[in-house]
């Protein structure tokens, strides 16, 4: 019953997954999906929270819900790469591309998405106008993701997934929930 479950999961990801690259073929669009994929690499969140800490009014709060929740997220993000070992699409698929090369082997969930939504999620408890670009912003890192053939769609919800619940826990305890 669970991998009859399981089964069903991963072929609607594929049929997204497909769906998706068919609409991205090589050009301007494909160059913006790289480099906003590229700015959820990680040192745009450290800029990003300097400044967005400045802006708001309990800044050491902002850091110090940022800092737990990434000290949460990463390890969670890597045990569970190498728990699920998922192979990339471009991997397992004989019509998938890669547009860029992923940072490493395993595809859920992603670590793109995550951080994104890890970032989202705290810009919207202290600075709420903020918190709405930055949500727009994370859905789009994640569909860039696929988009540029490194990840299926669920790869990007759990990773989504993994960031809000990690922020949550993360305002916990920074005191802001």
């Amino acid at each position: 019953m669970i991998a009859m479950i399981r089964e069903r999961l991963h072929e609607y990801d594929v049929r997204v997954f497909r769906s998706v690259a068919r609409a991205e073929r090589p050009g301007k669009r494909l160059r913006f999906w790289r480099l906003l994929s590229r700015s959820g690499d990680g040192p745009l969140y450290i800029v990003a929270a300097l400044v967005l800490s400045l802006r708001s009014q309990t800044h050491s709060a902002f850091l110090i819900a940022g800092l737990i929740t990434f000290a949460l997220e990463l390890p969670l993000y890597k045990l569970l790469k190498g728990v699920f070992r998922r192979q990339r699409p471009f991997v397992k698929l004989s019509d998938a591309v890669r547009h860029i090369i992923p940072p490493d082997e395993f595809s859920f969930p992603s670590g793109h998405a995550a951080g994104a939504f890890v970032m989202a999620a705290i810009t919207s408890a202290f600075l709420p106008v903020a918190g709405l670009i930055a949500c727009f912003y994370a859905c789009l890192v994640g569909y860039s993701r696929v988009a540029l053939g490194v990840h299926y769609p669920g790869d990007v919800l759990a990773g989504a997934i993994l960031g809000l619940s990690c922020s949550y826990l993360g305002l916990s305890g920074a005191g802001m929930l």
